[in-house]
């Protein structure tokens, strides 16, 4: 009886007190509040805003690609997009800095809860990274709207983020916005790993911990000691912005390059998180333990402590560094393959068996396995020091990261959020609150069909050479950029299914209680170039272009034995196991016998070892080729003719000769539309075109006189960057006459799609004609 009144006298003061108590009220219950659940929540609904608002600036991307004049040729205002668009996905939604949905949500809501612990070790402390991530949200925002905006590409490389080439405050506010978020994420990795190690409970052994917490722990420690290192690389680039400082302008004795070394200290947290959700959901729709949990956990420990020795990968192979550094970290980089197979396979043999149930969380977590392995066969690809020279800075690498990122984590943060939905959204005013089966295997097809159609055909573009973060580009790409926008609308289409199916069930109920109650409850919620349509590499003009593609092939046919392998087992699973896409009944007595033999199987030390050594052997067989060409790449045979090669913003300078006295120097600027003559190809013609001679022995000096640049020819097989303050070199030669073209691959400003490059092979007599003519 006490009870009840002092719950009525609550009630009437709360009807008294007017605004100022239902304000009061919500202050404490969302803003200031330590509820590691009302927290996880908040974290996801930020994310799900943070990537409308990505997936919004994504949609404009295709759009410019497919139509060409939807931002009228403001090549600035396109890169403004493409880096607000891969600052937010990747820092705001998925990757490590901040994590909103997985390791910010998920890891708030279940984690104090697998571990027996009442809430996270500091409350208060999760509440300030809470609204830390919100903030550097805002602020990141504001980077894209002041001035001329933040159009240095997510990495915000030097020297094109300098103030020189970025005048204004944008740059600072979105380098103040990834501190802030740094500090977020480190005050949360800090207290996910107190709440693990002083609150779990005293009878949950380690081997019995989820690994959705080992996931977490290792994600955390990983941010723990990359963090620093990326807030020291962000903080020595706005002090050389505003304080004179030159810890990256080679004027004062600095390097741009060492930017790229600190601001990619661990390149794999993005993804842990996401291998223990579906590790959850895969043992709980297929009825059977994980298979191999111990061989679970060392593949992601492994993952992890690897994943710190290769920071130069796929990105770093260009800019100058020397042979004996790429094949360690092409070494190191395709290890990593080998824990990411035991993980595939564990996940398979777990499926094995089982008596699966095919739900919305369960088709997310199919999906995820189908591309997440496709994005790790072509991430060993680009961890070939010797074919990522001809793939770096291509629509390859775009390709590969969204397999990753856009399909890999995304879709397991969908699974989680179907997974978890009801736990997540019901109360006591609500009851049970469920999503919509159907359009959630809706929103599954057409998000699957979508995201595919969009980017595997870039991984044609990429082969064919297409430059990534250009707003225009030759002919010869249009109809596969046609098709990659036509497959954004599908995926965009898609989500629309998710946000229905999410809000749906709130009005339902909400229905039901207004009928019930009186007073309702807020909710608050010849010449060689690309050819259309090329699906391979440009025709080989050099000994080096010809092992490449020999390497590619060959890598390739053990990618596909092992994606055709996969692709049955998993074929083989959901036809044998997936009864009628749901549970038995009590009649079928075989199946349920079949299930108890197969469920005892939660181990096996040969099929392990089995596993272990079948990706290590392979990896081995394509590691001997890969080696020897990534050593010929860097030899220089007894050159002839030097040709020094100078990017500026936006054209190049080439100069001949090894002395002053018969010093042959010119630029080289790209014809515009406009002056083209018939038979020229648009983007591509320049009005001095670099001449070489065939058949001779070539050295090319690659330089840059203001920021990053990437002197490019796919024909060739060369792709070298040009640095300030560096000077790169390698070999050439060219075996064929011919007309050769190439564009800059690095982004360096406004105009960075409008610097082509065009190379005439001749025989020598013609070559020394024409040049000194």
């Amino acid at each position: 009886m006490k009870l009840l009144e002092i719950y009525d006298k609550q009630l009437v003061e709360q009807e008294e007190g007017g605004f100022r108590a239902i304000l009061t009220r919500y202050l404490n219950k969302w803003i200031f509040t330590v509820d590691h659940k009302l927290i996880g929540t908040m974290y996801i609904t930020f994310s799900i805003f943070a990537g409308i608002i990505g997936t919004l600036l994504s949609l404009v991307i295709p759009m410019e690609l497919s139509t060409g004049n939807m931002l009228e040729g403001d090549s600035q205002q396109y890169n403004v997009i493409v880096t607000a668009h891969g600052l937010i996905m990747i820092f705001f939604v998925v990757m490590y800095c901040s994590m909103p949905a997985m390791l910010g949500g998920f890891a708030n809501w279940f984690l104090p809860i697998m571990v027996g612990a009442p809430d996270v070790a500091f409350p208060r402390l999760n509440n300030i990274s809470l609204w830390l991530i919100v903030v550097s949200f805002g602020l990141l925002l504001t980077s894209s709207c002041v001035g001329i905006g933040a159009g240095t590409g997510w990495t915000v490389y030097p020297p094109l983020s300098m103030m020189e080439y970025h005048p204004g405050h944008a740059v600072d506010v979105g380098i103040l916005s990834l501190h802030i978020a740094g500090a977020s994420s480190l005050v949360g990795a800090i207290n996910f790993l107190t709440t693990v190690f002083n609150m779990k409970i005293a009878g949950l052994s380690w081997p019995k911990v989820s690994l959705f917490v080992w996931s977490v722990v290792i994600t955390a420690v990983l941010l723990v000691l990359s963090l620093p290192v990326l807030a020291g690389g962000l903080t020595m680039l706005i002090t050389d912005r505003n304080f004179e400082t030159t810890f990256f302008d080679p004027i004062g004795g600095g390097d741009p390059i060492l930017y790229q070394h600190l601001f990619h200290p661990e390149v794999y947290i993005l993804i842990l998180p996401g291998f223990g959700i579906i590790s959850i959901i895969i043992s709980r729709y297929s009825n059977k333990g994980i298979f191999g949990v111990k061989g679970m956990i060392s593949a992601m420990s492994a993952i992890g402590f690897l994943g710190f020795l290769v920071w130069a990968y796929h990105h770093m192979y260009t800019v100058g560094l020397d042979v004996d550094t790429r094949a360690y970290f092409t070494a190191a980089t395709m290890i990593i393959a080998i824990p990411t197979g035991i993980k595939i396979f564990s996940w398979l043999a777990t499926l094995w068996g089982g008596v699966i149930k095919i739900t919305t969380p369960m088709l997310f977590v199919i999906g995820f396995l189908v591309l997440f392995t496709i994005g790790g066969l072509t991430g060993v690809v680009l961890a070939n020091g010797g074919l990522d020279i001809s793939l770096h800075d291509t629509y390859y690498v775009v390709a590969h990261f969204h397999y990753v990122l856009s399909m890999g984590a995304i879709f397991a943060i969908f699974a989680g959020y179907y997974y978890y939905y009801a736990i997540m959204n019901s109360n006591r005013i609500l009851g049970i609150v469920r999503y919509n089966e159907q359009l959630g295997r809706i929103h599954f097809w057409t998000m699957f069909i979508g995201v595919n159609v969009t980017f595997f055909p870039m991984h044609f573009l990429g082969l064919a050479g297409m430059p990534r973060r250009i707003g225009d580009y030759p002919d010869a790409y249009i109809g596969w950029n046609l098709i990659a926008s036509y497959g954004s609308l599908i995926t965009a289409f898609g989500l629309l299914f998710f946000f229905v199916n999410i809000f749906t069930p709130y009005f339902k109920k909400k229905a039901l209680i207004s009928k019930k109650f009186q007073r309702g409850a807020m909710i608050l919620m010849g010449l060689d170039f690309s050819r259309d349509w090329q699906i391979g590499f440009q025709d080989p003009a050099t000994p080096i272009m010809e092992g490449i593609i020999d390497l590619h092939n060959y890598i390739f046919f053990y990618l596909i034995v092992v994606a055709v392998f996969i692709g049955w087992v998993m074929g083989r699973i959901l036809w044998r196991f997936a009864y009628k896409w749901s549970y038995p009944t009590i009649g079928d007595i075989e199946i349920f016998k079949n299930f108890t033999a197969y469920n005892q199987i939660i181990h096996g030390t040969v099929i392990e070892i089995v596993w272990t050594l079948i990706p290590t052997v392979i990896l081995y067989l394509i590691a001997i080729p890969s080696f020897t060409l990534l050593y010929a790449m860097d030899e220089i045979i007894n050159p002839t003719v030097t040709i020094k090669i100078i990017g500026h913003q936006w054209y190049w300078s080439y100069e001949y000769g090894d002395n002053s006295s018969n010093l042959v120097e010119f630029d080289s600027y790209m014809v515009y539309e406009r002056d083209l003559n018939e038979g020229q190809l648009r983007l591509l013609e320049v009005d001095n075109s670099m001449i070489v001679p065939v058949k001779t022995h070539i050295r090319l000096i690659i330089t840059s006189g203001d920021v990053l640049h990437s002197w490019a020819v796919p024909s060739f097989g060369i792709k070298v960057d040009a640095v300030p303050g560096r000077l790169n070199q390698i070999g050439l030669y060219v075996k064929r006459e011919g007309t050769f073209y190439g564009q800059c691959s690095e982004l360096c400003g406004v105009d960075h799609g409008f610097m082509p490059i065009k190379v005439e092979a001749v025989k020598v007599q013609e070559y020394l004609g024409r040049l000194y003519k």
